[in-house]
This record gives structure tokens, sequence and C-alpha cells, in this order.
């Protein structure tokens, strides 16, 4: 009886043994099963991420080529300014230049003046260059 009740131990501990194992098969694939779904989710965000990124990089690329664009047409507003830039310093040269004929023309014009009065004065009545 006591190879009975020592066959019936070790058969108890045995079934014991394969429900603890057969519960930790099980603990296992719920935990596969978590993390199954745990990277199914991250693989849907992750996505949703690179879609959004590759809009950003589309949109990155249109920037870039108005960037390139508003470059371009400020480098020939540029060569505009600067062919104005020159205009305007001929034209500063032309008016310093009949700024200084005008002065010349004044001072003409004074002498003339002087004249015109000497003469005024020896025409008026009683007046004779003597006297002047």
């Amino acid at each position: 009886m006591a190879d009975n009740l020592t066959g019936m131990a070790i058969s108890m501990d045995l079934e014991r043994k394969v429900r603890q194992l057969d519960n930790d098969v099980h603990a296992i694939y719920d935990m596969l099963s978590d993390i199954s779904i745990s990277q199914r989710d991250q693989a849907n965000r992750l996505g949703e991420v690179s879609g959004r990124l590759s809009g950003l990089d589309g949109r990155l690329s249109e920037m870039d080529g108005k960037l390139e664009r508003q470059g371009n047409r400020l480098s020939e507003m540029d060569g505009r300014l600067s062919g104005l830039d020159g205009r305007l310093s001929e034209m500063d040269g032309k008016l310093e230049r009949q700024g200084n004929r005008l002065s010349e023309m004044d001072g003409s014009l004074s002498g003339l003046n002087g004249k015109l009065d000497t003469i005024t004065d020896l025409l008026r009545p009683g007046q004779t260059s003597d006297n002047h």
C-alpha cells in the first residue's frame, strides 16, 4: 500500500506540474497576443506618422521651390535697381551740370541787370554820364 501511496503522490505531483505548465503556456500565449496587438497598433501609428511626414516633405519641397523663385525674383530686382542706380547717378551728374550752368547764367544775368540799371539811369531825363 505504501507503494500505492507513493505512486499516487508522484501522480498528483506530476498532475500539479502539468497543470502549472499548462497555465504557464496559456499565460505566455496571452502575453504573445498582447504583444501582437501592441505591435499592430504601433505599426498603424507608424504608418500614420509616415504619411504625415510624407505630407510635410511635400510641403517643404513646395516651400523650397517658392523660396528659390523668390530668390530669383530678388536677383532680378537687384539687377533692375542697380540699373536704376546708374541712371540716377547719370541724372545727378546732369542736374549738377545744369545747376552750374544756371549759376553761370545767374551771374551773367546779374551783370546784365547792372548794365541795364546803368542804361536806365542814363536814359532818365536829367541824368548824364558825369552824374553817374
